[in-house]
């Protein structure tokens, strides 16, 4: 059985554009949302 990211750390989780994700796409992604 396989279980979503968000199942296994017990909250909402952000998909981040960029492979790898990068500091800067985490901080717009985060104070755009």
């Amino acid at each position: 059985m396989s279980l979503g990211v968000a199942t296994v750390l017990g909250k909402p989780v952000v998909t981040i554009p960029g492979c790898p994700p990068n500091p800067g796409n985490l901080l717009t992604t985060v104070s755009t949302s």
